[in-house]
């Protein structure tokens, strides 16, 4: 089982600095290349379900020829993932997880909701708060060129393009 995402996808990451930052999946291609003067994988944390969370390792590939990539799209955005990728969704009022080759119209997954902002907003990554939205479409494709990458976390969820997804 390989759950990976394209390298264009967003997460919001927090340095060993404490700065917040929002970047894509390919600016983990320097740690991955043995680049000097990278920030080491330790340094570096990202949203997971309940704030910050520590990565455990990342990985990055090309997709195997015919290997699917599902672009899952509701009114708050979308986000292409591999079909072994897991994520929560809400069925009916049953809480579940699945992979997302299971979505279908209707279910609801849950989206991180940026803090508002002012003196008396809440950090990024303080309590993060989620909230469902149905899934408008899951739209299947073949051949993507890029890379994707497979992130693990120490427990196991990521907010990626605001979606609360699983990494194992």
């Amino acid at each position: 089982m390989h759950s990976c995402l394209p390298e264009n996808t967003a997460l919001l990451i927090k340095d060993s600095a404490g700065e917040v930052k929002r970047v894509t999946l390919e600016y983990f291609d320097a740690m991955l290349d043995d680049e000097p003067d990278c920030p080491a994988l330790g340094d570096v944390k990202v949203l997971g379900r309940e704030g910050w969370v520590e990565l455990i390792s990342i990985s990055r590939r090309r997709l195997w020829e015919g290997e699917e990539l599902l672009c899952v799209r509701t009114r708050s955005g979308q986000i292409a993932l591999t079909g072994d990728h897991k994520i929560g969704a809400k069925r009916g009022v049953e809480d579940i997880i699945v992979p997302a080759r299971d979505l279908r119209t209707g279910d609801a997954v849950m989206v991180f909701e940026q803090p508002a902002l002012g003196k008396s907003a809440r950090p990024i990554g303080e309590a993060p708060v989620y909230r469902p939205f149905g899934v408008l479409s899951v739209i299947r494709t073949v051949g993507y060129d890029g890379y994707v990458y497979q992130v693990e976390t120490a427990d196991h969820t990521l907010v990626a393009n605001e979606f609360l997804t699983r990494t194992v």
